[in-house]
């Protein structure tokens, strides 16, 4: 049995309706990243190891 994995989303809007689905569609493209590659996608560690 596989560990449940979490995914989840961040947006910034003043209509707080799309900024939700902004979210959800960012969680849903993390979800299809690990779907097709098999791993993890981490944008801000990602970013810190590109700048040092």
């Amino acid at each position: 049995m596989s560990t449940p994995r979490v995914f989840s989303g961040h947006a910034a809007n003043t209509d707080i309706v799309v900024a939700l689905a902004h979210a959800y569609l960012h969680a849903l493209n993390r979800l299809h990243t690990v779907l097709q590659t098999g791993q993890a996608v981490h944008l801000q560690r990602e970013m810190v190891t590109a700048a040092l």
